[in-house]
C-alpha cells in the first residue's frame, strides 16, 4: 500500500511540475518574443557582442566595434576585460550578426535556459524543502518579471544563473554520495561558471 501512495504522490509531484515548467515556458517565451529592447548593443551587451564577433571574424579576442565600421588604427588588439564565457556562447548560436534576428535567436535560447534553470532551481530545492514547496520556489522563480526580462538582453546573467544552480545542485548531490566523479562534475560545473562570470 505505501508504494502505490508513494508512486501517486510521485505522480503529482511530476504533474505539478510540468505544469510549472509550462507556466515558466509561456512566460519566458512570451516575453523573448514579444519584448523590445529599443537599443539592444549598449554597454555590457556591445563588449560581449564585440568579443564573439571579433573572434569569429578576425581571430581576436577584443572589444572593438568592428561589427558597427569602426576600425582601430593598429589593428586589433586582444584584451580580457570580460571572461569568455558568455561570448563563447553567443557564438555557438548560429548566424552571428548584429540583425533582430539574430537577436531574437539569442533571446529564445536564454528563455529555454531559463526554463531549464527553473528545473534546476525545483531539484535543488527538493533537497531542502518538501514537495509543495519545492514546487512554489520553481514558480516563484519560473515567474519572476525580472528574470524573464533579463533573457531579452545580450547579458550574461541568464546562463550564469544556469551554471550556477547547476553547480550548486551537482555540489549537494557529490556530498550526498560522495564519489570522486561526482565531485570532479561539480567542479567543471563551478569552472564553467567562473568561465561566465
Amino acid at each position: 500500500m505505501e508504494n502505490v501512495g508513494a508512486r501517486g504522490a510521485g505522480t503529482w509531484s511530476a504533474v505539478l511540475l510540468a505544469m510549472v515548467l509550462a507556466i515558466t515556458a509561456y512566460v519566458h517565451f512570451t516575453v523573448a518574443t514579444q519584448s523590445s529592447v529599443p537599443m539592444p548593443m549598449v554597454s555590457d551587451a556591445s563588449e560581449y557582442f564585440s568579443y564573439a564577433y571579433n573572434l569569429k571574424n578576425h581571430g581576436v579576442y577584443s572589444d572593438d566595434l568592428t561589427w558597427a565600421g569602426e576600425s582601430p588604427p593598429g589593428g586589433l588588439q586582444a584584451d580580457s576585460l570580460r571572461t569568455p564565457g558568455y561570448p563563447l556562447f553567443l557564438l555557438a548560436i548560429p548566424g552571428l550578426d548584429a540583425s533582430d534576428a539574430y537577436l531574437e535567436r539569442v533571446g529564445r535560447v536564454q528563455a529555454a535556459l531559463g526554463v531549464l534553470s527553473v528545473l534546476l532551481c525545483f531539484l535543488l530545492a527538493s533537497h531542502f524543502l518538501r514537495p509543495g514547496w519545492s514546487h512554489a520556489a520553481a514558480l516563484v522563480v519560473g515567474t519572476s518579471p525580472h528574470l524573464a526580462n533579463l533573457e531579452t538582453n545580450l547579458l550574461s546573467e541568464t546562463l550564469f544563473l544556469f551554471f550556477l544552480l547547476a553547480s550548486s545542485l551537482a555540489t549537494v548531490r557529490a556530498f550526498e554520495r560522495p564519489r570522486r566523479v561526482a565531485f570532479v562534475l561539480a567542479g567543471a560545473s563551478w569552472g564553467l561558471c567562473a568561465l561566465v562570470r
